[in-house]
């Protein structure tokens, strides 16, 4: 037996390149880092009564604070202006500020501004014409939760003793402006009124503002405060049957309702059978909702099923509805029929499958001459999102991931859009968020609900759409594709353009450029002309239509079809 003898320095060199390649095989590769995006808190700036102190110098308090949540913001620089004069001061941990400026009294422009940070948006109040001589008036409000709403409790004060003023009390949403709230009563200082879950228009976070007009001895003043509309939830269950077959399946429906009796929307519901979670819903926009699960899941024999309310917001008490029985029947064995019928049905199917293959018939049937297919139009590209494929693991589990990210691409030619912005609204709160370098966004800890989502970018037609949070990650990895404005008014030509062209369905078989040179040989009339040096000018210049051409597009299409009929 022969042996095979290897040269020393090729060994060498075989041993090199395997352990090169080794090295770069574990080489580390950098994960790419997602783009940075900074959402920021919206701020907002209260002001106090203006009142003068014993040396003559006019004092201006105020608080800044968060819109949302009403929670004080300290350490941040504030600057005042008081008849032109402009002085700069710190909040106290509180968010409270107090300001001594020497100023000339009567009446006087009053602006106050916070510039903003890092994490906070900037926030400015200005006041014109304010008669600082006037006396000041200290608001103050306090809450106290009762059965059915919120007593909320009006203090006025002026030089530390209580005055009897005119006030009204505004209630809306924690993150809208004072000018923006409702009205809900007039009151006199020094007095309690009731805040009834009816009058917010049902439960959940508020904010009550306070305002005294002024009068010719008070100054103006307001006050804020932010309240929580607690609810109980009752519960009702009832099953489409007391009796079930174990190969049927189980139907309950109910309602999940508040003290008030309105229906919650979009609350989860879980079906509960001894003390086991069978399914899970949402429920509707009047709080009803249907869960249908296999009898065999709920087990063989009499049953004990109920319906447990586990609401997403804090302010909503969960709840569980009564006890329902249900009686589930044994198993019984598949007859034999099935099994014959299923053996015969798999036969059928492979016939037509053979079938479909060869084709026999196609043997006694005589094509007819010059037979021709009819072609299919093209079908325009679309923007709008596109959510991700879940997992089958996360459709089993409830709705639990309150983000939102994906990338932003161009509708015709499918690459990533850089430079993309994102807005996001929900109940007057609003959130922004600019895409990244590689056309990536992402949003984390929205809150639960319908959120308006807007996506723009300069060149390309404004995508709107609604998201549901949270959700079971199909707005993770979600893609929203952009249409380009230039390909959106070359569409709109295609109106115009098309009866010109020797056949229809050359449109999106020829390219811009023939389309434009056939209609100019074709000598249009004034309208159509015009509009093609339009639609031209745009589809090959340089620049970037403006998604407000559109509408420009649009006229100018209707008059070259108005001019042809």
């Amino acid at each position: 037996m022969r042996s095979l003898r290897i040269p020393a320095r090729a060994a060498v060199l075989a041993a090199a390149v395997v352990a090169a390649l080794a090295a770069l095989a574990l080489r580390p590769t950098a994960p790419a880092a997602a783009p940075a995006i900074t959402i920021k808190a919206r701020t907002e700036l209260r002001l106090g009564p203006i009142r003068k102190d014993y040396g003559g110098r006019y004092v201006v308090s105020g608080q800044l604070v968060d819109r949302f949540s009403g929670v004080g913001l300290g350490h941040e620089q504030i600057t005042l202006q008081l008849a032109g004069r402009p002085v700069t001061t710190t909040t106290r941990a509180d968010g409270t500020f107090e300001v001594s400026v020497v100023a000339p009294g009567g009446k006087q422009d009053v602006a106050v501004s916070f510039a903003g940070s890092d994490s906070l948006d900037p926030s400015d109040v200005r006041l014109d014409q304010v008669d600082i001589d006037k006396m000041g008036v200290d608001l103050q409000l306090t809450t106290e939760a009762v059965p059915g709403g919120v007593r909320i409790q009006v203090a006025a004060a002026s030089a530390g003793v209580a005055v009897d003023l005119p006030i009204t009390l505004s209630v809306g949403a924690p993150d809208v402006a004072p000018e923006e709230l409702e009205k809900v009563a007039d009151v006199v200082g020094n007095s309690s009124f009731v805040l009834t879950r009816v009058a917010a228009h049902g439960p959940g976070r508020r904010r009550v503002h306070a305002t005294f007009a002024g009068d010719s001895v008070y100054a103006p003043a307001t006050a804020d405060a932010t309240v929580e509309l607690s609810s109980a939830t009752t519960t009702t269950l009832t099953l489409s049957s007391g009796d079930v077959a174990y190969e049927d399946d189980v139907v309950a429906t109910g309602r999940v309702v508040d003290e008030d009796g309105h229906g919650l929307a979009r609350v989860p519901v879980a079906l509960i059978a001894d003390e086991h979670r069978l399914a899970q819903v949402v429920t509707g926009a009047d709080g009803a909702f249907r869960i249908r699960v296999e009898a065999g899941a709920v087990g063989q024999g009499r049953r004990a099923v109920q319906a447990a309310a586990e609401p997403t917001e804090a302010w909503l008490r969960t709840s569980r509805s009564q006890v329902a029985f249900v009686e589930v029947a044994a198993p019984q064995p598949v007859p034999v029929a099935y099994t014959i019928a299923a053996f015969a049905i798999t036969a059928l199917c492979a016939l037509g499958f053979l079938a479909a293959r060869t084709r026999p018939w196609q043997k006694l049937r005589r094509p007819p001459p010059d037979e021709r297919a009819a072609a299919d139009p093209a079908v325009e590209p679309q923007g709008g999102l596109i959510p991700s494929r879940s997992s089958l693991v996360s459709t089993l589990r409830r709705p639990g991931d309150h983000g939102f990210g994906g990338v932003v691409r161009d509708a015709i030619r499918h690459r990533p859009l850089p430079g993309a912005h994102v807005k996001l609204r929900l109940s007057g709160r609003g959130l922004e968020a600019d895409g990244g370098d590689d056309g990536t966004f992402v949003v984390e800890a929205l809150g639960a609900g319908e959120w308006q989502v807007e996506v723009s970018r300069h060149g390309h037609c404004t995508e709107r759409f609604t998201v549901t949070i949270p959700h079971r990650g199909e707005l993770r990895g979600a893609r929203v594709d952009l249409m380009p404005v230039r390909e959106r008014i070359f569409s709109l030509y295609k109106r115009a353009a098309v009866p010109l062209l020797p056949d229809p369905a050359l449109w999106g078989v020829w390219s811009p450029r023939q389309v434009f040179d056939h209609v100019r040989a074709a000598r249009p009339a004034p309208a159509l002309a015009d509009l093609t040096d339009f639609v031209e000018e745009r589809y090959f210049s340089l620049r970037l239509p403006d998604e407000d051409q559109l509408g420009e597009a649009e006229r100018r299409v209707a008059l070259a079809v108005r001019e042809r009929a």
